[in-house]
C-alpha cells in the first residue's frame, strides 16, 4: 500500500491543532458566557452556528475562487489577528459583548475555513485511491482532537483564565499558518483567471445546478437524516437518557466516550486498511446500524451494555461518512469541489440546529423511546437513499 505524501502529513497535523484550539476555544466561551446568566449561554451557543450556516455556501465559493490553500492561509490570518485582538480585553473577567464578538467572528471564519478545508486533502495526495484512506486519517484525528480539546479548555479555564485558553489557540493557530506556508499541494486547483469575472451570486448559483445536474441530492439528503438522528440523540437525548436512568455525570460521559470509540475504530480500520470495497456496505449498513442502535438505547439496558451500543451507532456513522466525503470530492468538477463540500457542510448543520429543541423536547416529555424513534426512522430512510445513490448519481458521476 503507497504511503501517503509528506505535505498529507503536514495537514494532518495542521487540521488537528485547527480543531483542537477550536474545541477548547468553544468550550471556553460557553463557560465563560455561564457566569453571565442563561440568555447569554443561549445567544453565545446561537452566535456559534448561525452564521456558518448563513455563510458556508459564500465559503465555498471563495474557496473555488482562490484555490483552498491560499483560501486557508486568509483564514488562518483572520483568525490569528481575531484571537491577538481578543487576548487582552479577555484578562480578568471577560465581558458578554467580547464572548458573543469573538465567537461570532470565530464563526464567520469556520464558514469560510471548512469547506476548503474538506477539499485540501484531494490536492495532497497522488492518487484518488489514497483518498478514503486520508480523509479516515483526518475524521479520526479530529475526534480526537475536539474530545481533548474540550478537556483541555475546561483545564484551562478552571486553572488560569479564558485568556490562557486564546493564548493556547493563538500558538497553535501560528503552528497552523506554519504548517500551511511550507507545504505543497501535489495536484493544483484551477486557478481564479477563468473566475474572476464571475460574480458571487452566479457563482453560487452554478455550483447549485451543476450539484443539480450530477444528481448529487440524494446523497446529501442521506447525509442530512444521518445528521438529525446522530448528532440530536448523542448531543441532547443521551443525557436526558441518562438522568432519566438515575446515571452521574460521570456515566453519562460515558455513552459519548462509547459513542466516539466506534467512530475512532472505523477511521482507523479504513485510515490503515483502505476503503470499503462495496460502496453499499458503508452506504447501506452504516445507517442500518446506527438505526438499530437507536431503537435498542430505548430499551432499559445496564450502562454496560448502553456504551456498547453507542460504540455501534458510531461505528455506524463513520462506516457511512468515510465513504461520503471521499465521493462529493471525486464526484465535483475540478473547479467546483469547495462548492460542493460547502453543500456537503451546510446539510450537516442545519438538521442538528432544528432540532436539537424538538429531540430536547421529546426526550423530557416520554423518555427515551419518542425520540428515539424518529431518529431510527432518519437512519433507515438514509439507508434507502444510499442504496437509491448507487444506481443513480454513480452512473450519472
Amino acid at each position: 500500500m503507497t504511503p501517503l505524501p509528506r505535505s498529507f502529513h503536514l495537514w494532518w497535523l495542521a487540521t488537528t491543532a485547527s480543531a483542537t484550539g477550536n474545541a477548547m476555544l468553544g468550550f471556553a466561551m460557553i463557560w465563560s458566557a455561564t457566569a453571565h446568566g442563561t440568555g447569554t449561554v443561549a445567544l453565545v451557543s446561537t452566535v456559534a452556528a448561525v452564521p456558518q450556516i448563513l455563510l458556508v455556501l459564500i465559503g465555498g465559493a471563495i474557496g473555488d475562487r482562490h484555490g483552498p490553500r491560499r483560501t486557508l492561509l486568509g483564514t488562518s490570518i483572520a483568525r490569528i489577528l481575531m484571537l491577538a485582538a481578543a487576548l487582552a480585553p479577555s484578562l480578568g473577567d471577560p465581558s458578554a459583548a467580547l464572548l458573543v464578538l469573538a465567537t461570532a467572528g470565530g464563526a464567520v471564519i469556520a464558514a469560510v475555513h471548512q469547506p476548503s478545508a474538506s477539499v485540501l486533502p484531494r490536492l495532497l495526495v497522488r492518487d484518488p485511491e489514497q483518498l478514503p484512506r486520508a480523509m479516515a486519517r483526518i475524521s479520526g484525528s479530529l475526534q480526537i482532537a475536539r474530545t481533548l480539546g474540550v478537556a483541555t479548555g475546561g483545564l484551562a479555564v478552571a486553572v488560569w483564565s479564558l485568556a490562557a485558553v486564546i493564548a493556547l489557540n493563538l500558538a497553535l493557530m501560528l503552528l497552523v499558518l506554519g504548517l500551511l506556508l511550507v507545504m505543497r499541494p501535489l495536484a493544483s486547483s484551477p486557478g481564479p483567471a477563468a473566475r474572476s469575472r464571475e460574480g458571487m451570486l452566479r457563482s453560487l448559483l452554478d455550483g447549485l445546478r451543476v450539484a443539480r445536474d450530477l444528481r448529487i441530492w440524494p446523497l446529501l439528503a442521506a447525509v442530512a437524516l444521518i445528521s438529525g438522528a446522530v448528532l440530536p440523540t448523542i448531543g441532547v437525548v443521551l443525557p436526558v437518557l441518562a438522568r432519566g436512568r438515575g446515571w452521574s455525570g460521570a456515566q453519562a460521559g460515558l455513552l459519548d466516550a462509547g459513542y466516539a470509540l466506534g467512530v475512532l475504530a472505523v477511521t482507523f480500520a479504513i485510515g490503515v486498511l483502505g476503503a470499503v470495497r462495496s460502496p453499499r456496505v458503508a452506504l447501506t449498513g452504516g445507517p442500518l446500524l446506527v438505526a438499530l442502535g437507536s431503537l435498542l438505547l430505548a430499551l432499559p439496558l445496564p450502562l454496560i451494555a448502553a456504551i456498547l451500543v453507542c460504540g455501534a451507532i458510531g461505528a455506524g456513522t463513520a462506516l457511512f461518512t468515510t465513504c461520503v466525503a471521499p465521493m462529493l470530492v471525486r464526484w465535483a468538477p475540478a473547479d467546483q469541489m469547495t462548492r460542493f463540500q460547502s453543500l456537503l457542510v451546510l446539510v450537516q448543520l442545519v438538521p442538528p440546529a432544528a432540532l436539537n429543541g424538538a429531540f430536547a423536547w421529546l426526550g423530557a416529555q416520554g423518555g427515551a423511546l419518542p425520540a428515539l424513534l424518529p431518529a431510527a426512522l432518519m437512519a433507515v430512510s438514509a439507508a434507502v437513499l444510499g442504496r437509491r445513490l448507487r444506481t443513480e448519481s454513480v452512473r450519472t458521476a
